[in-house]
């Protein structure tokens, strides 16, 4: 049986405290937002299948991981690729590189159970002090990549689009291929409008702190875990 797995931002991007909480996680059960999806994108025209990112596939090695990070990004990116904490069991390489994906410069976090890889975090933050613009651009590339991710077809009742969740976090889109293997696609600390299961709008601030935005490719996204504040 699969170890079930939190993926998690580095420690500069984690989701900051709001300066003030409008919605609980009960209240925010059933919500929904438009924050980061596209307006418009193509009818799906090839079924998804999630085998890890770029040329590294789930169940590489680290030195397999290192190869394709070169290939990928080049050999300064392999080179700089350094061991990170995550959550016990679990051990990483991380590096920061620039990936189209995101737009722009990210971290990224290749997380290991034993030697095989079981996810990739790819994470584009802002300064501790984003500016408008800057979460602007990070909503436009969060529908960006949203489209594109849409013009697959996904198992049937395993995706969610436009999710908010407590600590000014939204699920712009998560979806898992027949297999169970998955992507999610997540922007943080990003002031968005709520509407709540009871048919209220909500509007959510920015709280202190850098923006982000959080793709993820990872096996058995169906299992992944959320874990209370400080687990790390």
């Amino acid at each position: 049986m699969r170890k079930t797995l939190l993926i998690v931002a580095l420690a500069l991007i984690a989701a900051p405290a709001l300066a003030q909480q409008p919605a609980t996680g009960d209240v925010l059960a059933g919500a929904t937002t438009m924050v980061g999806q596209p307006e418009s994108h193509g009818l799906p025209t090839r079924n998804a299948r999630v085998t890890g990112f770029r040329s590294v596939t789930f169940g590489a090695s680290p030195d397999e991981v290192r190869a394709a990070v070169a290939r990928d990004f080049g050999a300064a990116a392999a080179g700089a690729l350094a061991p990170e904490t995550v959550e016990a069991g679990f051990s990483a390489l991380a590096t920061s590189v620039d990936v189209a994906e995101v737009g722009g410069r990210a971290s990224l976090l290749y997380v290991f159970d034993g030697d095989a890889l079981v996810a990739v975090n790819v994470v584009r933050a802002t300064s501790d002090r984003p500016t408008v613009a800057d979460r602007q651009a990070l909503v436009a590339q969060a529908a960006r990549t949203a489209a594109a991710l849409l013009e697959q077809v996904w198992r049937p009742f395993a995706m969610v689009r436009g999710r908010p969740l407590p600590g000014n976090q939204v699920i712009v889109l998560a979806a898992a291929d027949d297999v169970g293997d998955g992507v999610e696609l997540r922007l943080v600390n990003i002031p968005h409008n709520a509407r709540l299961a009871d048919g209220r709008s909500v509007d959510i601030p920015a709280g202190p702190g850098a923006a982000a935005l959080r793709l993820v490719f990872r096996q058995d996204i169906d299992g992944l875990s959320i874990l209370k504040p400080g687990d790390f």
